[in-house]
């Protein structure tokens, strides 16, 4: 079959659900031809069809292109434009819910006009899909009351290239600890996680050093704080190997990010907030997963991990966890499955 997986922004501002539209992508084109619609650079083994996110040249590529399914990468709104269109082409339609379009939204106060709007977007999505794949437990949850026809598929990750237990695991034993921040933090998400280090430094123990990966124009003079830059995927998956740990500070946001579970398939213990296992429900926090209100974070970071025992019993668990539930592995049949009712309808 012959199928697109349609973008909805450019890479340049929406790192994350590139890297999952690309993921998706390079599964469904081990057994069909395979594009991806949007602001996206050259991929290998994929044909890439780039716009500039302008509906009138979506929809020319629409009548260029017999497409059999287009899987909508969270895109409410072209979903809704694009919709009769798309009927009228025959095509099936598979949407991949990232992130809660309107609850969430009306968490940051937006005009109740906006939120009425994304309301109607959202529904009008989830009931006019052929199938519906939502990234966690809890989005199936709360979308399954609009369509019967839906089924998790979590974030998921490069197994080859975050479980490489050729890296081995650098604990630094005794003077002083190594503990992660992830970025990029061009994104007011990931920045809420740098401020909080840096609000709370002096807080931290003094032996606990933190190295901020990803891109990063927003710098403090501390020798405590190591900056890496950007990394390719071999180096960062190679910086994440020589950690202690990683902190990911998460406050409201609208779906999951993948800086957990690639920390918990490198077998690093990782802490973070209430919210920020959104989308791994599937770990067990004290098991897997460090997991604590803002207000307790800092203690608990400075008191667990100088525990070298329990840091390696929650690392060893983080990686079998993620092995479980956040490679391409483990999400590549019910992937295929999905796609393959469609085969001759």
């Amino acid at each position: 079959m012959k199928i697109a997986v349609w973008l909805f922004a450019n890479t340049s501002t929406a790192f994350g659900t590139a890297v999952r539209a690309k993921s998706l992508a390079e599964i469904l084109g081990e057994k069909h031809e395979v594009s991806i619609i949007g602001d996206i650079g050259a991929l290998d083994k994929i044909k890439v069809i780039r716009t500039l996110y302008r509906l009138p040249k979506l929809m020319l590529t629409i009548l260029r292109n017999k497409f059999d399914i287009i899987l909508f990468e969270n895109d409410f709104r072209d979903f809704f434009l694009c919709y009769p269109l798309l009927r009228i082409r025959g095509c099936r339609l598979v949407f991949d819910v990232v992130a809660f379009y309107s609850e969430l939204e009306d968490r940051w106060n937006p005009p109740q006009w906006r939120v009425k709007l994304n309301k109607f977007l959202e529904e009008f999505a989830i009931r006019h899909a052929d199938y519906v794949t939502a990234i966690s437990p809890g989005h199936f949850d709360f979308y399954r009351h609009y369509t019967s026809d839906i089924s998790v598929i979590p974030h998921f990750i490069d197994e080859d290239v975050f479980n490489n237990r050729e890296m081995g695991q650098h604990h630094h034993q005794g003077d002083y600890k190594l503990v992660g921040v992830i970025g990029s933090f061009a994104r007011p998400e990931n920045r809420v996680s740098l401020e909080f280090v840096y609000d709370n430094l002096d807080k931290f123990d003094p032996r606990i050093r933190f190295v901020v990966i990803g891109s990063c124009d927003w710098r403090i003079e501390s020798d405590r704080i190591i900056y890496t830059g950007y990394l390719p995927n071999a180096d960062y998956a190679k910086q994440l190997h020589s950690l202690d740990a990683v902190l990911d500070y998460k406050e409201p946001t609208k779906g999951p990010y993948t800086k957990v579970i690639e920390a918990m398939a490198c077998g690093l213990p990782a802490f973070t907030t209430p919210r920020g296992m959104m989308g791994f429900e599937q770990a067990t926090p004290g098991e897997d997963i460090l997991v604590y209100p803002k207000e307790e974070l800092v203690d608990r970071v400075n008191e667990l991990v100088f525990d070298d025992d329990l840091m390696k019993q929650i690392g060893e668990k983080a990686r079998i966890t993620a092995d479980k539930y956040f490679t391409k592995a483990a999400n590549r049949e019910e992937l295929l499955s999905i796609i393959d009712r469609f085969d001759g309808s």
